[in-house]
């Protein structure tokens, strides 16, 4: 949120739209979750195996590994032409 409102404070972006602010704050929320499990989200669960990367990704599509891993709960982002859809996912990931 801090980098939205530095671009607002600089002129680059327009105050006052509501539902982007609203947007915001979900994507911080997701933000939030994503660091604060980011050693679970890791796609490579034998990324410290010493298997070549070809049989590692066999052996990880292969074998389920046990996990207590819950998804983060994401976001869908809709609406119309013009109201800041690809901006406010650009800014999140250039934090991310």
């Amino acid at each position: 949120m801090g980098e939205y409102e530095r671009r607002i404070a600089s002129g680059e972006l327009v105050a006052g739209d509501s539902f982007q602010l609203g947007t915001i704050q979900q994507l911080q929320r997701l933000y939030e979750e994503l660091i604060k499990n980011d050693e679970d989200c890791q796609l490579d669960r034998y990324k410290s195996s010493e298997k070549s990367g070809r049989s590692r990704w066999l052996w990880s599509c292969l074998i389920a590994q046990p996990s207590t891993y819950a998804p983060v709960k994401g976001l869908y982002l809709y609406d119309g032409v013009g109201t800041g859809k690809t901006m406010l996912m650009d800014l999140f990931y250039e934090q991310l």
